[in-house]
């Protein structure tokens, strides 16, 4: 079993950060003054930012726990031993994804990777939230679990725009939310672990199950039901 924190960070009671512009790399750089306790530190947490009622809600998966440098922080940090799991156990859960395919150039050893969601076509008969459904089934079969089709929900299908080190850089991203079944326990552990799908250093690929799911707010946009197999 492994030994993780999860966490959650808020602002403190009457701090606020309203009109900040929130960018996938602001969110970025605020998360790293939690984990970055020097400068050559690899990332070792997964996270997720949402804004609530306008302000900064950070939740985040590590093997260590986070430090308040700032102190506006309400921070909670929650030791915790993944459990052993069994197939066939159920849960619900949330991911926000960067959805990404791998497309072959002729010979070449390796394919180009392209965002499923800056690229794709408004006119292609299959919409983009079915697009974005169909990566998830596809990413369920190798991470140890199936979707519940009749629960499953594409939401705030968005680009991210921002700048990194004088350039701009745009990230697809999408907020997918229902039920799963765990299939394979030892992959499925993996896969809460380690993510799911690139874009981790931008907020991408943590799942959130069981009574974490609740913790993640849906973005603006309905949620749109996909009647697609699992």
């Amino acid at each position: 079993m492994a030994y993780l924190h999860f966490n959650t960070m808020a602002l403190e009671t009457g701090v606020t950060m309203a009109g900040t512009d929130w960018s996938a790399y602001r969110a970025h750089q605020v998360v790293w003054q939690f984990f970055g306790d020097h400068a050559d530190r690899d990332r070792d947490f997964l996270y997720r930012f949402d804004l609530v009622r306008g302000e900064p809600f950070f939740s985040a998966l590590s093997v260590r726990p986070p430090r308040n440098m700032a102190g506006i922080w309400d921070l909670r940090s929650t030791p915790f031993d993944l459990p052993e799991l069994e197939a066939g156990l159920s849960f619900p859960f949330a991911l926000r994804a960067h959805p990404t395919r791998s497309r072959s150039l002729g010979s070449a050893a390796r394919g180009q990777r392209f965002d499923l969601i800056r690229t794709h076509d408004p006119q292609d008969a299959t919409s983009l939230e079915e697009t974005c459904a169909m990566w998830l089934l596809d990413q369920a079969n190798r991470h140890g679990f199936r979707c519940d089709p009749e629960s499953l929900r594409v939401a705030a299908c968005r680009l991210a725009t921002f700048r990194r080190k004088g350039r701009w850089l745009t990230l697809g991203m999408v907020d997918f939310a229902g039920a799963l079944t765990v299939t394979d326990p030892a992959a499925f552990t993996t896969a809460m672990v380690n993510g799911i799908g690139r874009g981790k250093s931008f907020g991408c690929g943590l799942l959130l199950v069981g009574p974490y799911a609740t913790l993640a707010p849906s973005e603006s946009g309905a949620l749109v039901s996909i009647p697609a197999p699992c």
